[in-house]
């Protein structure tokens, strides 16, 4: 072939034939683009279908290396987002221009249940976030910024890593060939009319009618409620108004959001289910989403007000740009900002139905002001065109080279420790890489504490209380070393910090949680003799109290806590507890309603546990007047999406059940887990009750039928839930049918979408292995769950 042209391999993550997602288009796009410029190879790890592009779509497999090595070989300089990329790359010296679209670790403060993690959880897995992005900010030689906000998000990273040289400063001031802005973009051609998707194909939806298009999935991180609460204003006003959801699932990840649920419950409710409301629920291929488009009159995207969305670039918003169409949605990123200076449509307040339906209205009855806003999105949109956003990547690709920074004077690549695996997670490796991570200082301590490094424990304990703080206000003291009082006993913790304020409080609380209430007593005394009341001295007096059953006498310091914090929750409930310990019931009841309440929004709104705990008293109160298990499920039917609380349903459900057996009432238990299964549908939560169900009726029904036939039964009228088919591969393997086990979990390596689920189906496949192949399957469970214990002593013992 000849060289007369560059070559650029593009390194996909998802999908780019067929039915794909946002980053799939910008990774078949990139291709696309640079094809006009240089010979292109784009790899996927995923299926390729038939295709009519311009150059080769290969599948690669990124676990192995040697897919991927002919494809760096024959390159120029390379385009990637996987980090796997990268240590080929450096192997055969070549340029790679790193796209840091998605800024990972916002996204997964988002996205991950952060109230049901451990410390050490959250922990592990937003350090391997960390030390994944900082390996990748010294590894690669050009970064792609989606926004000039993110850029400045990933030049002060780049700068305490040591990529921004003096040297460089002199010939490129701005730092721009290290670190360029390239948004995600639209095609350069306008967009083409086809036969209607919506009009006249939807019931209910005619040629006159004002269509608002939702593009994209209805993940749970978008508000997709205010937009339904504004159009159940405007419905009898403007029956015509009709707001359509495209795609209700990714094409990748492809499990149900809650979200969607919500979106139907709440239409059908108003009756504006295939009325005024439309989920268009088939994914739209790629090629095919200009029709739905230009079938719209006005565009809505609407989400919540937190750090993702800061530094977001919504994908769906250039997609209206693309298609004319003014655009409803929130303030707070820099698109928002673009469309209330470039008047291209309205940006109303986070959640406010109010508003947004007013903004609706305008938009309906003032057609000569929507012509306008469309005039001026057509001049703004030609800075979006893919030919213009990719301009610095052709730039580099034209002259790749190896940055200077990633070299020592002498030309020798630098030795950078962060480098090394990506599967084991190395806390000493990681407080190099990143040093002012403030949860880090309490892993480094926990280590060091084990192998009796006293200073260097004490040292990081004293880092992390200074980063953290102390008081009843932080989660610190709640729970002091957040719950790792057996790697830290409260003996050895005044030893290590002797001279830290609260050392002596933290100890007793510890001394506490070790039963040692005498202990407690004696430093909580000292406490307060010396210094007087203190909130926490105070607060540590109730729980020993409450500790010793003395309830009545607990309730005082309580009491004195609380009127202090008012507006922190968690020390409303060992109050209530005395309360009702003391038979003050009404008054209980008054504080758990109010916990529960005011926990599910503002501050406390994450904090699931809190509710948990909540429920879990009403209950108990409530026991004489009715089964713990009916209180418990009428909470969760009000929260759903609260999976500590559904795995406390379950654990209910199933003692309920044994009581049921063991009374010799199977045909009662029969008709209690059949109910508790039809009871529940197909949320997360609501998916591991039903697992429970299944799982004691199957051993229930074992002397008419084979435990795995019922399970069989049960999977296959639920064959989306994944704890439940995990569970049915775990009985075929604890039946001795290893082969039909092994395959199964083999199977939910690459359907499974679970990061929990799927570390745990490679440690059972790492138990079904011969053991010269267990290494690398455990490795694999480490890298979708770093918390699993049991993989980690199997990993040390190899």
């Amino acid at each position: 072939m000849s060289r007369s042209r560059k070559c650029v391999a593009v390194f996909a993550t998802e999908p780019v034939t067929g039915k794909i997602g946002g980053l799939g288009v910008r990774q078949l796009e990139v291709a696309r683009e640079l094809s006009r410029h240089f010979e292109v190879r784009l790899l996927t790890p995923f299926k390729v279908t038939a295709h009519n592009e311009p150059f080769p779509i290969k599948q690669i497999i990124y676990e192995k290396p040697s897919t991927l090595s002919p494809h760096v070989k024959w390159a120029d300089s390379i385009y990637a987002i996987a980090l796997s990329v990268l240590p080929v790359a450096k192997r055969h010296n070549k340029p790679v221009a790193a796209d840091l679209l998605v800024p990972e670790y916002f996204e997964n403060l988002e996205g991950m249940p952060l109230d049901i993690f451990h410390a050490q959880e959250k922990c592990e897995r937003f350090g391997n976030t960390i030390s994944r992005t900082a390996r990748l900010l010294n590894s690669a030689d050009f970064f792609l910024a989606p926004t000039e906000r993110g850029r400045d998000f990933y030049l002060g990273q780049l700068t305490m890593l040591g990529r921004l040289r003096p040297d460089d400063y002199k010939h490129d001031p701005k730092f721009r060939s290290l670190i360029d802005v390239a948004p995600f973009g639209i095609p350069d051609h306008e967009p083409r009319k086809g036969q209607p998707l919506f009009r006249g194909q939807l019931p209910n939806v005619g040629a006159e009618d004002f269509i608002l298009l939702w593009g994209g999935s209805l993940a749970n991180w978008f508000d997709a409620m205010t937009p339904l609460k504004a159009v159940a204003r405007l419905k009898r006003k403007y029956p015509k108004l009709k707001l359509i959801f495209t795609g209700s699932k990714h094409p990748v990840w492809g499990k149900l959001p809650d979200a969607y649920q919500e979106v139907v419950k709440f239409s059908k409710q108003k009756k504006m289910f295939e009325q005024n409301v439309f989920i268009f629920s088939d994914w739209v291929p790629y090629e095919e989403h200009d029709r739905y488009l230009t079938e719209s009159d006005a565009g809505v995207s609407t989400f919540y007000d937190h750090i993702e969305n800061h530094f977001s670039f919504r994908i769906r918003v250039l997609d209206y740009l693309w298609g004319n169409l003014p655009i409803l949605t929130n303030p707070g990123n820099t698109q928002s900002a673009l469309i209330e200076q470039k008047k291209l449509g309205r940006v109303v307040p986070f959640g406010n139905e109010r508003e947004l339906a007013k903004s609706i209205e305008w938009m309906m009855n003032n057609p000569a002001e929507m012509e306008i806003l469309r005039r001026n999105i057509q001049e703004v949109k030609k800075g979006f065109h893919w030919s213009r956003v990719l301009e610095p990547l052709v730039r580099f690709c034209h002259e790749p080279r190896r940055a200077a920074s990633l070299f020592d004077d002498q030309g020798i690549p630098n030795d950078r420790k962060q480098q090394s695996s990506t599967f084991v997670f190395d806390p000493n490796q990681f407080a190099e890489t990143v040093p002012g991570h403030p949860a880090m200082r309490l892993t480094l301590a926990n280590h060091a504490h084990k192998e009796g490094k006293a200073d260097t424990a004490a040292a990081h304990l004293l880092e992390y209380l200074d980063l953290y703080g102390t008081g009843l206000e932080t989660s610190l003291f709640k729970n002091p070393l957040f719950g790792l009082s057996t790697d830290f006993p409260f003996e050895s913790l005044k030893k290590l910090i002797p001279d830290h304020p609260h050392a002596q409080l933290l100890e007793a609380k510890l001394a506490l949680d070790a039963d040692d209430a005498d202990r407690a007593q004696a430093l909580v005394e000292e406490e307060l003799s010396l210094f007087g009341d203190c909130p926490e001295a105070i607060f540590l007096q109730g729980l020993i109290y409450q500790h010793r059953g003395l309830h009545a006498e607990a309730v005082e310091p309580f009491q004195s806590v609380a009127e202090n914090l008012p507006g922190h929750l968690p020390f409303l409930l060992p109050l209530a507890d005395s309360l009702v310990a003391c038979g003050k019931v009404s008054k209980a009841r008054k504080l758990y309603t109010k916990i529960w309440r005011e926990s599910q929004t503002g501050p406390h709104s994450g904090e699931e546990w809190l509710r948990t705990r909540v429920a879990l008293a009403i209950a108990k109160m409530d026991a004489e007047i009715r089964p713990e298990l009916e209180t418990l499920n009428k909470y969760f039917k009000r929260d759903r999406t609260n999976e500590t609380l559904a795995h406390l349903v379950a654990s209910q459900l199933e003692l309920d059940g044994k009581r049921l057996e063991q009374n010799g009432d199977d045909e009662t238990a029969r008709t209690f887990y059949q109910s508790a299964w039809k009871q529940n549908g197909k949320t997360s939560g609501e998916g591991w009750i039903r697992v429970v169900a299944a799982l004691n009726l199957a051993k229930l029904e074992k002397d008419r039928k084979p435990e795995i036939e019922t399970l069989h039964h049960c999977l296959s009228r639920d064959p989306e839930n994944e704890r439940l088919a995990y569970a049915v591969a775990s009985t075929l393997e604890r039946q001795g049918q290893k082969r039909e086990a092994r395959n199964m979990f083999e199977g939910f390596t690459t359907s499974f979408k679970d990061r929990s689920i799927l570390g745990s189906v490679w440690y059972r496949l790492a138990l079904l292995s011969p053991k010269n192949k267990q290494k690398q399957m455990v490795r694999k469970c480490l890298t979708f769950h770093p918390g699993h214990r049991a993989a980690r002593d199997l990993l040390r013992s190899l």
